[in-house]
């Protein structure tokens, strides 16, 4: 009877262990759930409206070459499944939002409206060996905002990749919530010879453009 009650004793102990497992288990995986719901997705969509062009100067007047191709890759990490422009601005303050932002323009989507200049632009850029322009996010500062009508700055770091070299850079952007879109504005200027980049030349050289170059992107993300 001892040895009965001893085994039973043991079977009781077991099942009762068993079912606290389970219920641990249950409830981790229950909050493994929660999380996921929690820390869900936002899609931003970038507009057609999207702007993003290059100026610059030569002996002989200024140009301007303008991307007809953005490729944008962006996640954001947001609390609810949905949400209006001006509630993922104020997630994207609080920093930690972004995931990953690429923006990408492929070279020869760079135009100017004059052939001969597109083409020493794409020999200058070794569009044959570097076919696109792409800058990765590292992070972001918020400098102000919001005000008044929900104007946020930030300065953004991240990697600048131009004709095959990449070199850390931060510079000044500008975000306003617009009806069902988020609106954000920049510029940055750079050197050519920074990137390994030799300013083209034309008509035997008497033509020279100026190694000073302004990146502006005006870009339209719909929520």
């Amino acid at each position: 009877m001892i040895q009965m009650f001893a085994v039973s004793a043991r079977t009781a102990g077991q099942r009762v262990l068993a079912r606290a497992m389970v219920l641990v288990l249950v409830f981790l995986v229950s909050g493994i759930m929660v999380s996921a719901v929690q820390a869900s997705s936002v899609s931003l969509e970038l507009k057609p409206s999207s702007q993003l062009w290059l100026e610059g100067k030569s002996t002989l007047h200024p140009f301007s070459s303008k991307a007809t191709q953005i490729n944008l890759t962006l996640d954001v990490v947001y609390k609810e499944a949905s949400a209006s422009a001006q509630q993922v601005l104020q997630t994207l303050s609080a920093g930690g939002a972004v995931n990953r932002l690429i923006v990408g323009v492929p070279v020869k989507g760079l135009k100017s409206g004059k052939g001969a200049l597109d083409d020493n632009l794409y020999s200058a850029l070794k569009v044959g060996e570097n076919p696109r322009i792409q800058f990765t996010l590292k992070g972001y500062k918020v400098l102000g905002g919001p005000s008044a009508d929900g104007v946020y700055s930030a300065r953004v770091a991240g990697v600048l990749t131009i004709a095959g070299k990449s070199r850390t850079v931060d510079f000044d952007v500008t975000a306003k919530p617009e009806k069902d879109a988020i609106n954000i504005w920049g510029t940055e200027h750079l050197k050519m010879t920074q990137y390994g980049i030799t300013p083209p030349t034309a008509m035997m050289g008497m033509i020279r453009t100026e190694e000073a170059v302004t990146v502006n992107l005006d870009m339209t993300l719909g929520v």
